[in-house]
C-alpha cells in the first residue's frame, strides 16, 4: 500500500526515516540521502519525495500570456504547501508506525507501478530542443530568471543546460531548475507544451 508522509523539512524526514533503513549515507562524506528502494526484513519498500523535491504545490490561480501567433497560453499559478512530503510503497508484511507524519491527501498525485516508483501522474514524457525551450521561456518572461538559476546551480546542471541539445520533461536538470524557480508540475507541462509547438 502507499503511505503518504509529511515532515517539517527534509532534514526532519531523513532523521525520522533513518531508523527504518530508508536512508543511506555517502561513505566518504557521510551525507544522508533517501534510499529509492530498500528491503526491510525481506519486504520491498520504494520511496519517493513528492515531485522529486518533496514539495507539494497547489493551484491558486491562472496566468495568461500571448504567444507569437496571438494564441492565449494558460499557465497555472502554484504555491507550495508547507512541509516536506514523502511517499512510500510498502509491498507486504507488517508496516511500522509513522505516527503523526502519516497524512491522507484528498487528491494523491504520486503513483507506484509494478512495485517501482512512477513519476507524478501529471508528467508526460516530452522532449524539446534547446531553441524551443529558450523560446518558450522568453515568451513567458522567464529566460533571464532561468539563466540566473543556472548560474547558481551545481556544475552538472550548468553543464547540462549549456551543452544539452534537447531537454526531456522528466530529466533531473529540469526538476532542479523548476524547483529553483518554484514552478509547479502543471506550469512545467504548459511550458513544454508551448515549446513543442514552436518551430525555428
Amino acid at each position: 500500500m502507499t503511505i503518504h508522509l509529511r515532515y517539517i523539512d527534509r532534514a526532519t524526514a531523513l532523521a525520522a526515516l533513518e531508523p527504518f533503513g530508508l536512508v543511506e549515507r555517502d561513505p566518504e562524506t557521510g551525507t544522508a540521502g533517501f534510499r529509492v528502494t530498500a528491503y526491510l526484513d525481506g519486504v520491498r519498500v520504494d520511496l519517493m519525495p513528492l515531485g522529486g523535491d518533496g514539495i507539494h504545490r497547489r493551484r491558486v490561480g491562472t496566468d495568461f500570456f500571448e504567444g507569437p501567433d496571438g494564441d492565449r497560453i494558460e499557465i497555472p499559478v502554484m504555491e507550495p504547501v508547507p512541509g516536506y512530503h514523502v511517499d512510500l510503497l510498502w509491498s507486504g508484511g507488517e508496516m511500522p508506525e509513522f505516527g503523526d507524519a502519516v497524512i491522507v491527501p484528498a487528491t494523491p498525485t504520486s503513483t507506484f507501478v509494478d512495485g517501482a516508483v512512477a513519476a507524478e501522474t501529471s508528467l508526460r514524457p516530452m522532449t524539446v530542443s534547446r531553441f524551443q525551450a529558450r523560446a518558450a521561456l522568453r515568451e513567458a518572461g522567464l529566460l533571464e530568471t532561468i539563466d540566473a538559476a543556472v548560474a547558481a546551480a551545481d556544475p552538472i546542471t550548468q553543464e547540462a543546460w549549456a551543452s544539452g541539445g534537447v531537454f526531456e520533461r522528466t530529466s533531473p536538470t529540469i526538476a532542479t531548475l523548476a524547483g529553483a524557480l518554484g514552478l509547479g508540475e502543471q506550469e512545467i507541462d504548459a511550458l513544454f507544451a508551448r515549446a513543442a509547438a514552436i518551430s525555428a
